[in-house]
């Protein structure tokens, strides 16, 4: 992803505009080796795909807002990794609500982009929402960013996620600012959670104070054991699911827990807007 001075928010160039068959995981090893007839994603491989916007998330294009919207952040759960976009619980909400719902989580990112999101939203004067709804995302994910030149006197800022579930340490040069960040996510970040929860703490409290500040409601929530922290609890709800259930990829949560949370939160949506 790229922080560019010419995009209003921060811009996926690897799938901006496109309209992929398959992505982030949902590949076609992994949907070969279980399409089988008892599968609830039985050829479905010409009927899921996954259609981004200009600045690549899997929503409406920004410039077609009006006043009567949701607005969702999260992480892959929410962007709907393996998922048809009416199996998500963002599109199921907005469903039973009858109100638009514009998306603008993406896969792999933590609690850092989605408070850069929030500030660049906020600032590039996007039609405000009736409401906020955030999926925060584990607290060990974090970005970093890197200059980017393009030709003698244009750069960009290029950010990475890192995460503990995985890492592209080793295809990184030894003497690189990616390597040395990673080295430190490991050694540092990762290990003792002090500076993690300092600025998670941040991120929350910095989306929140802003929405509210606009007169605008915010409801948080959590997969239990995600947005982990001791600070700043009161602040989100805490879902626990009771359903098993899996998406295409075999890894993400289907649509039954999509359901379930929608079952949890609706409630609490529908007093906002």
């Amino acid at each position: 992803m790229k922080y560019l001075k010419t995009e209003p928010l921060l811009y996926f160039n690897e799938v901006a505009g496109k309209k992929l068959q398959w992505y982030c995981g949902d590949d076609s090893e992994n949907y070969n080796n279980h399409n089988k007839s008892s599968w609830k994603y039985f050829n479905t491989h010409d009927k899921l795909f996954y259609e981004f916007n200009s600045l690549g998330y899997r929503t409406k294009e920004l410039d077609k807002l009006d006043n009567d919207y949701i607005l969702v952040f999260g992480c892959s759960y929410t962007e709907g990794v393996g998922l048809f976009e009416n199996e998500l619980w963002c599109n199921i909400l907005g469903k039973d609500l009858n109100i638009d719902v514009v998306n603008l989580a993406k896969a792999g990112t933590g609690p850092d982009i989605i408070n850069i999101n929030t500030q660049l939203f906020v600032k590039n004067k996007f039609v405000k929402p009736r409401a906020v709804v955030i999926q925060w995302p584990e607290t060990s994910r974090k970005s970093f960013g890197y200059i980017e030149r393009e030709g003698l006197f244009k750069k960009t800022i290029r950010l990475e996620d890192r995460n503990i579930q995985w890492s592209n340490v080793l295809d990184e040069p030894a003497d690189s600012y990616e390597m040395l960040d990673s080295q430190w996510y490991f050694k540092r970040w990762a290990l003792e959670d002090g500076q993690m929860t300092l600025e998670n703490s941040l991120h929350i409290n910095s989306v929140n104070n802003l929405w509210n500040a606009l007169g605008i409601p915010v409801f948080h929530w959590t997969f239990q054991g995600d947005f982990a922290t001791s600070y700043d609890k009161d602040m989100f709800a805490k879902i626990n699911l009771k359903n098993e259930d899996r998406a295409r990829d075999n890894s993400h949560d289907g649509p039954l827990i999509h359901q379930e949370v929608v079952d949890k939160i609706r409630d609490n949506v529908r007093c906002m807007i």
